[in-house]
């Protein structure tokens, strides 16, 4: 069975905000699912890919 992440789990994983998080929702740059009208949800090894292609590359939000 797969395992789904929270927000929360996301935000204390890469040490950064949930707000962060959220804004990388509401933008479309990181793989989730819409759990009901408001919930979302992150695949573990979707995130890992995702972190894949991301490393190497700064967390600051203006450079995201």
């Amino acid at each position: 069975m797969e395992s789904f992440l929270t927000v929360k789990d996301i935000a204390a994983a890469l040490k950064v905000s949930e707000v962060f998080i959220y804004k990388l929702v509401r933008e479309n740059q990181i793989p989730f699912r819409r759990i009901g009208a408001k919930s979302v949800r992150f695949s573990e090894p979707e995130i890992e890919k995702w972190l894949e292609t991301r490393r190497g590359r700064d967390w600051h939000r203006d450079k995201f």
